[in-house]
């Protein structure tokens, strides 16, 4: 199955596919600073068209609790194939328990 991938941000790494596992993570496309208890949208720098009937569900990485002190805020974010127009960029709702910078092309959850 090929998937478009749209890059809203040139400095990312690019999505690559892993040869363990059916995850593919995906990267804070900026540098953002949080404090306990603040709320952020964090931009992924991609926007993908996927076929219809699939659906991407971004959830946390398993080192990203321990690593940034960031809980995602709905569980796990669902994107199916009508969130796909040129400025519907992926973004991942999390909530800081410490203070934390996490940097642009962390990666911080997986698709």
């Amino acid at each position: 199955m090929n998937i478009k991938v749209k890059y809203f941000d040139k400095e990312i790494d690019k999505i690559e596919h892993i040869d363990k596992g059916d995850w593919v993570d995906l990267r804070a496309a900026e540098t953002v600073e949080l404090k306990a208890g603040e709320f952020k949208l964090i931009p992924l720098g991609v926007g993908m068209i996927l076929p219809n009937g699939y659906e991407a569900n971004i959830v946390p990485r398993s080192s990203t609790f321990k690593n940034y002190g960031i809980i995602q805020t709905n569980c796990f974010a669902v994107i199916d194939n009508s969130y796909s127009g040129d400025n519907d960029e992926w973004k991942y709702p999390v909530y800081a328990t410490r203070d934390i910078t996490i940097n642009k092309n962390d990666r911080i959850c997986q698709f």
